[in-house]
């Protein structure tokens, strides 16, 4: 369940103590953020040979190369037609298992992450955790990635 702010909890007095089911909970979440980021770490760090990919994009393009003059005596007029269907299709299917060979550039995760992040920092406010270091700043990029700002 997503934290709550501080106007939604009832329980809470105004000292910014927290409560030990809240403490339990919180620790719980965290744990379970821990595991779902090994799991997403494994699945990165699973190594798929480049040669493979390389191997399969060269054989691919030799095959949709050679396809119409395997399809002329088949289909005659119909050849050229015929063979940018089956590459199309052929091609695609290629592109698709290039994405499930790195899932985490295709998926929406910095979505995942500022919800992430809009929950530690409605967390942080309501416990009144105090750090002694400042935050850092951080710049949207064009490409979805931040980078601390100087």
């Amino acid at each position: 369940p997503p934290c709550v702010s501080p106007s939604d909890d009832k329980q809470n007095d105004t000292t910014g103590e927290i409560t030990p089911q809240e403490e339990d909970r919180f620790d719980r979440e965290v744990k379970e953020l821990e595991r779902i980021l090994g799991v997403c770490e494994r699945i990165l760090r699973t190594p798929i040979p480049t040669s493979y990919t390389r191997h399969t994009s060269r054989f691919l393009f030799a095959w949709v190369n050679a396809l119409p003059f395997m399809l002329w005596p088949m289909c005659g007029l119909w050849t050229t037609p015929s063979a940018i269907l089956v590459a199309y299709f052929m091609l695609g299917i290629e592109d698709i298992g290039v994405t499930v060979e790195e899932p985490f550039d295709q998926l929406p995760l910095w979505r995942a992450v500022e919800a992430v992040d809009d929950s530690a920092r409605i967390a942080a406010g309501h416990l009144r955790v105090k750090s002694s270091a400042a935050p850092i700043p951080y710049r949207r990029q064009a490409d979805g990635y931040d980078e601390p700002t100087d």
